[in-house]
């Protein structure tokens, strides 16, 4: 497996991992708290503990991978690899600017209303299209010729 590869599989479970942890519990806090409106203090600590561990389990992983891969796998990337991001990076710009459109015409509908729940919208469309660029990543190393 291509040190790149390792690397996306990284990015992609984190994300992955820290996304079906926090937006459940953010949905959550939205449907039992009363009028839909939950306290500032949670959704803070909420957003900070998701970002904290994000950071904590990329940098932990990502330097366990350069310690565990021997050097010759670190080879400044080809073209091969210059192209499978590229690639990446334009199906999940387009992927990001579909789920931004839908988040914005949902933002319009319900303005104010729901502040925290509309910044949440836009950081899942994030997640998502970020899952959507390391996931291609993944599948033009695997797949492609």
């Amino acid at each position: 497996m291509p040190f790149r590869e390792k690397r996306a599989w990284i990015s992609f479970a984190v994300i992955g991992l820290v996304s079906a942890v926090y937006f459940p519990m953010m949905l959550t806090a939205y449907i039992t708290s009363e009028n839909f409106q939950p306290s500032f203090a949670y959704l803070s600590e909420l957003a900070l503990v998701a970002i904290v561990a994000f950071i904590i389990l990329e940098i932990l992983l990502h330097v366990g991978l350069y310690f565990f891969t021997p050097p010759d796998e670190r080879m400044p990337k080809d073209e091969r690899e210059r192209l499978i991001e590229a690639e990446a990076t334009r199906i999940a710009y387009i992927s990001f600017m579909v789920l931004a459109f839908i988040t914005a015409i949902l933002i319009v509908h319900h303005p104010g209303r729901l502040s925290w729940f509309n910044g949440n919208l836009v950081i899942f469309s994030i997640a998502l299209a970020e899952l959507i660029k390391y996931g291609m990543i993944i599948y033009q190393h695997r797949w492609s010729s």
